[in-house]
């Protein structure tokens, strides 16, 4: 493989890169189309051509990956200006190698997303989850996890800039979506819990215990989900418990410790922890 600007004293490291074919075997070789691969390199045009062959102007997919990851480096370690330009620079490299709507971009588009959630710049964030999402779907499907992600990180942005309504909406689209393409439980149980539990937060607690009570009507009757029973039956006590119902609540969760089991296990500690504590509050 040729020359690459990796090569050269005075390149810039993050940007593109010249590969060539080799030498020409035959006069007038048809170029490679854009998108195409050389070796690890993606091609994003041509350059020129000569007795070496064609060379190509070209894009290395790990830089990106590498700046996205240095960019989250970068956020850890509390240079959020810093990370924004290095996952700006990665979604930059994504769409000149593979356009803005490419799988590949839709993780970069996601990437700064989150970097901005992160930096608390909401709007900046959701224009890029929306960019994420409308790829994910079309290219992973409605219900993949990965796309159930974005939604679940608007849904926290709704939340978090005071959008009750579109929080809501967001959290009964990943339910709807997620019961709908017949999911399986390690995705479906926590979509119900955190719609419940954000249901409760904004004072709903009728509404979350229609959605639970449905879900346990769904989780009971499967014997290959019965693990999932308890830790529903807890959200259902403290719905229960959040509209005042304090002896349905302690009733439901103890039949979740019943669930359980008696070997010890965090979720046993957590239940009786929050039973002695209704216990104290009503004086029992």
């Amino acid at each position: 493989m040729g020359e690459t600007q990796a090569d050269r004293p005075d390149a810039e490291p993050t940007t593109t890169v010249a590969v060539s074919d080799g030498p020409r075997e035959r006069a007038d070789p048809p170029p490679r189309s854009v998108g195409t691969g050389i070796g690890r390199y993606v091609v994003l045009g041509v350059l020129g051509s000569g007795g070496m062959g064609i060379v190509y102007r070209a894009y290395d997919p790990e830089v990106a990956k590498q700046l996205s990851e240095l960019g989250g480096l970068a956020l850890d370690a509390g240079d959020v200006a810093g990370a924004i330009d290095l996952r700006k620079r990665a979604l930059d490299l994504t769409i000149a190698a593979h356009g803005p709507d490419h799988p590949n971009a839709g993780t970069a588009w996601y990437g700064l997303g989150a970097t901005y959630h992160d930096a608390k710049r909401y709007d900046a964030a959701r224009e890029h989850y929306g960019r994420a999402l409308d790829i994910r779907r079309a290219s992973l499907g409605p219900a993949h996890p990965f796309t159930i992600v974005v939604l679940d990180d608007l849904a926290k942005i709704a939340e978090a800039t005071g959008d009750r309504d579109g929080a809501s909406r967001r959290r009964d689209e990943i339910v709807a979506t997620l019961e709908r393409a017949g999911a399986e439980a390690n995705q479906l149980v926590p979509a119900w819990l955190d719609t419940a539990d954000f249901l409760v937060r904004i004072e709903r607690p009728a509404d979350a215990i229609a959605l639970l009570e449905r879900a346990l009507t769904r989780v009971d009757a499967d014997p290959g989900w019965s693990a999932h029973r308890p830790p529903l039956r807890f959200a259902l006590a403290r719905a229960h418990a959040a509209k005042g119902q304090r002896a349905t609540a302690r009733t439901i969760a103890e039949t979740a410790l019943t669930q359980l089991g008696d070997e010890p296990s965090p979720a046993r500690e957590e239940i009786t922890a929050w039973l002695r504590d209704i216990a104290e509050k009503t004086g029992e």
